[in-house]
């Protein structure tokens, strides 16, 4: 459902490359591109601790002549909100960052089929941590008043969601969060799948990361990034032995895993992967922490394996992280 409070269809955030606002999308829609956060030491979707001076950069798109900009809007308003790796986030559980300037004068800072962005250098507060974090974007014009309770980003274009992270890997573990963003009780499904066949949208993000933080070294061929050839490279040649989230707040889980079962798995894209999957209960607004773990016994130092977490209420993903682990 989109954003009840916001009624202009002339600006957006892309949640995937060119997706000139549609919604919903299929894919990685948690890796928008009009969201980038760099440390004050280069690591990208990382902050520094304070007093680093860290970068983000927001971008806000305005749609053709075709779609008109209603009457009496002068401005357009951008909202940005930080948190801890979490899959599905909502506002009580976010910090907003306060950008400056806060938005655009549409015209002439935003012109038909045009963008623009926001730069600002962030030194991270008290309330929140460093390390990586879970953005959220919102932009709406003067006048119009967001929905206060929920991020409308699986089906808003006037919200997007960038949530990635690299982690290197002994053991594989790593802490996130999930949040049930409704008001009452829900069912949801939360769910892991190591994919095994990236798509180019994804490489596209994927590839500089790796290349920024080293893992992906030395001078490379432009068309063998295109084609994602440099990656796969580097792609772990066989799956995960196993995978899965310890969830101690949800004993009760119904759990499906076939992390080592891949004709079993998940069909996300256009074949089966590696999954796992649990049918949880959450309380109203219920805040919990997961504990990701991956058993990859039998990777070389350097190999790569991508994991996507998402959190499904009724048939709506309703947010998600991609975790790309690094054999150290």
């Amino acid at each position: 459902m989109s954003d009840p409070g916001i009624t202009d269809t002339a600006f957006y955030h892309e949640s995937v490359a060119g997706d000139n606002g549609a919604r919903p999308v299929s894919g990685t829609w948690w890796l928008s591109p009009d969201i980038a956060l760099t440390s004050a030491g280069g690591q990208a979707d990382f902050a520094d601790p304070a007093p680093a001076q860290n970068h983000i950069t927001v971008k806000v798109h305005r749609k053709d002549a075709s779609v008109p900009v209603e009457d009496g809007k002068t401005q357009v308003l951008v909202d940005l909100f930080v948190c801890d790796p979490t899959i599905a986030v909502d506002p009580p559980h976010a910090v907003q960052i306060p950008l400056s300037p806060p938005g655009f004068t549409i015209n002439p800072q935003l012109p038909a089929n045009g963008a623009n962005s926001i730069n600002i250098n962030w030194v991270v507060p008290s309330t929140v941590t460093a390390g990586h974090h879970c953005m959220i974007i919102r932009s709406r014009p003067n006048g119009e008043t967001p929905d206060p309770g929920s991020f409308h980003v699986a089906d808003d274009q006037h919200y997007a969601q960038h949530n990635i992270c690299i982690i290197n890997c002994n053991a594989c573990n790593f802490d996130v969060q999930d949040v049930n963003i409704d008001d009452r009780p829900r069912k949801a499904t939360v769910r892991v799948i190591a994919d095994r066949a990236p798509s180019r949208q994804l490489l596209s993000v994927v590839i500089p990361r790796l290349q920024r933080a080293g893992v992906l070294k030395g001078p490379m061929d432009p068309t063998l990034l295109r084609s994602g050839q440099a990656f796969v490279q580097r792609f772990a040649p066989t799956p995960p032995r196993g995978f899965n989230l310890r969830m101690p707040d949800f004993p009760r889980a119904v759990v499906r895993d076939n992390s080592a079962n891949p004709e079993n798995g998940y069909f996300f894209g256009r074949q089966r992967h590696p999954t796992w999957e649990a049918d949880i209960d959450m309380g109203p607004r219920q805040r919990t922490r997961f504990q990701f773990r991956a058993d990859l016994r039998g990777s070389k130092s350097g190999d790569i394996h991508i994991f996507h977490l998402t959190h499904t209420a009724g048939r709506t993903v309703q947010g998600g992280i991609t975790l790309v682990a690094v054999e150290a």
